[in-house]
């Protein structure tokens, strides 16, 4: 059984010829402008409304995470930030770019000092950038620990071993907060580093008159 033909197809419509001006090309092109560039418009909102929504999930994680001392983000980009910042009591993470693309950490005892740069305006506003020198550029790399001080372009990240903490609100508040954490870490760092040479060089042990651990029969 062939299959019945297909009913022809009905007649076409006569089509009106559009009057001269309303609703002619140039009109319809006017209007498909338009109509382009309010989704653009829509699209780039709606990208912006994105990140802030996943900015605004991490920052709820980061708030609700016990080790979070303090967090604040980079007050730039009109309303979208460049970056996140975390403090914990041992490291200072950074997230980069829009979706938080880049996650760095600087451990706290690879600081030396914190300094606060703020401009007129910044100080306007309380707000500036909280600039963080590490004893030794190549500290910021330590095991486990994968941020690299190589590329100037990186935001955070400067061949002189410093990391910027862009543009954020409370600078002082945050250089005092990271003051005691850095000590403490540093204190800390110091100890393991003298017990692990300890451990490295038995005889240091009796130099120091610590006693030598018995050795197994």
């Amino acid at each position: 059984g062939a299959p019945p033909a297909p009913p022809p197809p009905p007649p076409a419509a006569e089509t009106p010829v559009a009057p001269a001006g309303k609703g002619g090309w140039k009109d319809k092109l006017k209007s498909a402008a338009q109509q382009a560039a309010t989704q653009g418009k829509q699209m780039a909102e709606q990208a912006k409304s994105t990140v802030a929504e996943q900015q605004s999930k991490r920052t709820e994680q980061w708030a609700n995470d016990p080790d979070t001392v303090w967090f604040g983000a980079s007050q730039s980009l009109g309303g979208v930030s460049k970056a996140t910042y975390r403090i914990t009591k041992d490291r200072v993470w950074i997230e980069s770019g829009l979706l938080g693309t880049k996650s760095e950490s600087v451990p706290l005892w690879s600081v030396k000092d914190v300094d606060v740069r703020q401009n007129l305006v910044q100080r306007g506003k309380d707000v500036g950038d909280v600039v963080l020198v590490l004893e030794d550029a190549s500290y910021g790399v330590d095991a486990g620990n994968t941020l690299s001080f190589s590329g100037v372009g990186e935001p955070g990240a400067t061949t002189t071993g410093q990391v910027l903490l862009d543009n954020i609100e409370g600078p002082y508040q945050v250089r005092d907060l990271l003051f005691p954490l850095i000590s403490e870490a540093r204190q800390k760092k110091l100890m393991e580093r003298q017990s692990q040479y300890i451990h490295v060089n038995p005889g240091m042990q009796a130099a120091m008159g610590v006693p030598a651990a018995p050795q197994a029969p």
